[in-house]
Order: structure tokens, then C-alpha cells, then sequence
């Protein structure tokens, strides 16, 4: 590439490897990855989720156990509260 890729792009060029089961260019983006931010739980999720979409059972496995022994973990999943406005009935549809 002309320009300087940061993390962002590669990590959506390796969501795209997911998507559409390129894991030899996954894999190749995940080593640029780890020169960029080696700590970053979704590249290693991202990656996994790659080898067992392509039923690559033991890579994926091993990805994970990586994770876990470098003690990166995913972050807490995030909660939203959606509240209802007091003027609408509840037997008015939304």
C-alpha cells in the first residue's frame, strides 16, 4: 500500500478475511497486527473465529490458548437501558 496502514485498517482487513475465509491473508495481517498493538483481545478473537469458520479446529484453539497466556482478555460486554417514554400506551405499537 501507498500509505502507512494504522491498526484500524488492518483490523477490518482481517475482519474481511474472516468474512470471506481468506485465512492465509488473515494470518498475514495478524502478524502486522502484532507489531502494532500485541495486546488487542479482538485481533485474536478475530483470527480464531477465522480458523474455526474454515474448521481449522486446532489453530483456533490455539490462538485462544496464546491469548490466554499473554493474559489478554476481552473486554466486558457493554449494557444499554431503553426506557419508555410515559405518554405512549402500551397497547400502542412502536
Amino acid at each position: 500500500m501507498p500509505m502507512q496502514c494504522n491498526a484500524i485498517v488492518w483490523r477490518t482487513l482481517l475482519a474481511a478475511c474472516r468474512l470471506h475465509g481468506n485465512v492465509e491473508l488473515g494470518e498475514q495481517v495478524r502478524k502486522q497486527l502484532l507489531e502494532l498493538e500485541p495486546d488487542h483481545s479482538s485481533d485474536y478473537v478475530l483470527l480464531a473465529n477465522t480458523y474455526a469458520s474454515a474448521g481449522r479446529w486446532n489453530e483456533a484453539m490455539r490462538v485462544r490458548k496464546t491469548m490466554q497466556k499473554r493474559g489478554v482478555q476481552k473486554p466486558e460486554p457493554g449494557n444499554s437501558v431503553v426506557g419508555r417514554h410515559p405518554s405512549l400506551r402500551s397497547d400502542e405499537p412502536l
